[in-house]
């Protein structure tokens, strides 16, 4: 799988993410994977 794929299943995750606790770890495994 590649960085990029990782981050869009990330960002479909994120969309699903249904309280602000979610939608944190999310941003912060997208920055994270951005990040390198």
């Amino acid at each position: 799988m590649t960085n990029y794929e990782m981050v869009q299943k990330a960002a479909e995750e994120l969309f699903k993410a249904k309280t602000p606790e979610q939608v944190e770890i999310f941003t912060r495994f997208i920055a994270f994977l951005i990040m390198g």
